[in-house]
């Protein structure tokens, strides 16, 4: 099997919207310790209100209402797991060979975005997901009714 080289990696810390399964923003950062800088410069770029933000370990250092914090990480793990765990397991984003310049944010991009649209068509799981985006790269109609949101 084909092996990428060796390059280099991003980190990037994103802002997701567990509802409605979107990426609203993200920043990148050069090694994974620098999120904790990197969180609030992201939230200021957002406008929320009434929301919880729920985030990694390395980010949190405040405590808070033992409910407000049980639902927080429910939300938290459902982005674990509607989201990265999706990008890695239907996209292959751990084994992605993109590596000049920009290209692997811009594949993190499109990759979140074509999630989203897989999601908000309402296809279900996983391997009706990958069944989809596969009809979709050879039918047309296929792929214009995941773009659209249309389910037959």
């Amino acid at each position: 099997m084909w092996q990428c080289r060796p390059h280099k990696t991003y980190h990037v810390v994103s802002a997701f919207v567990a509802e409605n399964q979107i990426t609203l923003g993200e920043i990148t950062v050069d090694e994974k310790s620098n999120e904790i800088t990197a969180v609030p410069e992201l939230l200021d770029l957002l406008y929320f209100e009434n929301a919880i933000i729920t985030a990694d370990s390395m980010s949190c250092q405040k405590n808070t209402d033992i409910h407000e914090f049980a639902y927080a990480v429910r939300k938290h793990w459902f982005i674990e797991n509607q989201l990265h765990w999706c990008l890695d397991v239907i996209f292959r984003e751990d084994a992605a060979c993109a590596r000049k310049n920009n290209s692997p944010l811009n594949m993190n991009i499109l990759r979140k975005t074509a999630l989203s649209l897989l999601n908000k068509a309402k296809y279900g799981r996983l391997s009706k997901k990958r069944i989809m985006m596969f009809k979709a790269s050879l039918q047309p109609e296929v792929l214009l009714s995941v773009l659209l949101s249309l389910k037959k």
